[in-house]
């Protein structure tokens, strides 16, 4: 028998990860056309959110995410 992580929870550190309404789930799925990565949280109103992006669009949007942070600190 294996043991494999398929989903990790983000979360603030005095929240629970299960019940925070700030714990975003992060997973990889594979419908049979290759792995990709979701992204998950449960939105106020009870809706669970989810975007799923192969891993191109992952470096893409981590390099998205720099860049932003990078105009906000000058």
């Amino acid at each position: 028998m294996k043991l494999t992580v398929t989903e990790i929870t983000m979360h603030p550190a005095d929240q629970s990860p299960i019940y925070s309404q700030m714990a975003t789930k992060i997973g990889i799925m594979d419908e049979g056309a290759g792995p990709f990565v979701t992204i998950t949280q449960d939105t106020d109103d009870g809706v669970v959110a989810t975007i799923r992006l192969d891993f191109e669009e992952v470096n893409t949007l981590v390099r998205a995410i720099s860049m932003l942070k990078d105009c906000i600190e000058e």
